[in-house]
């Protein structure tokens, strides 16, 4: 049975990227890495780029990413799930956004 998630991108990222939105539809049973495996085959170039990925790993590197599950109140760092292997429910919400930086 086929989830839908919606994934947003904020400040830089949505800027290098060239959006703030989009919806995925994926297997029940996927996970945030596929999720992610979606997203780079759609946007690598752009996020390598921008540094935003490891070039070689292909892991995010500095991009953290946040869920909003249905029933649980504000975002949280994917780390307090179960970091990439965290299996996605249909209405999740997963922000992705650079980290803070201020002088």
């Amino acid at each position: 049975m086929a989830i839908r998630v919606t994934v947003q991108y904020f400040t830089l990222l949505k800027r290098t990227i060239g959006t703030g939105k989009e919806e995925y539809e994926l297997e029940e049973g996927e996970t945030v890495a596929d999720l992610w495996i979606k997203i780079l085959k759609k946007f690598g170039a752009e996020m390598e780029k921008g540094g935003y990925i490891d070039a070689v790993t292909k892991e995010p590197k500095s991009i953290i990413i946040a869920m909003s599950r249905i029933g649980v109140l504000g975002l949280r760092h994917v780390g307090l799930y179960d970091g990439l292997k965290t299996e996605l429910k249909d209405g999740d919400l997963i922000a992705m956004y650079p980290p803070v930086m201020g002088g």
